[in-house]
């Protein structure tokens, strides 16, 4: 909720002594939102201009596609797609992509985030399912 903490850090500084709960800094929450993913750990170092977690405000939803690193060059940011959420029993809706995430992850073969903005219709929650069709050959 608006003025929750999200998170406190404690500069590094080389004196140990000048580490304290005072020198600390608490970053709360502007407005409601959702915690999407956290990127760092208790206790663990951050440097500047590191992302620390992901947020986003409780209407601003993003649908997120993995896509495999052999389609991830066919995704481009402006694009439409057609979103349908099956469950639901909803007509599909346009969602643009917003972002193509640089870093892939998994073993074998990679996958790179894409996130797709889009108008919430009635009864869609955060975390629910979605089919993306209009992918560019």
């Amino acid at each position: 909720a608006a003025g929750d903490a999200l998170f406190t850090f404690v500069p590094d500084p080389l004196a140990p002594a000048a580490r304290s709960l005072s020198a600390a800094t608490e970053i709360r929450a502007a407005e409601d939102c959702v915690v999407l993913s956290v990127a760092a750990q208790q206790g663990g170092a951050v440097q500047k201009g590191q992302p620390v977690a992901m947020v986003c405000a409780r209407e601003d939803y993003r649908l997120v596609i993995n896509a495999e690193e052999g389609d991830v060059n066919r995704f481009t940011p402006g694009e439409t797609m057609l979103v349908t959420f099956e469950e639901l029993d909803l007509p599909p809706v346009t969602a643009v992509v917003e972002e193509i995430g640089a870093l892939g992850s998994g073993s074998e073969v990679s996958l790179y985030p894409v996130y797709l903005t889009f108008e919430v219709p009635e009864g869609v929650l955060l975390g629910m399912h979605a089919t993306v069709e209009g992918m560019a050959q």
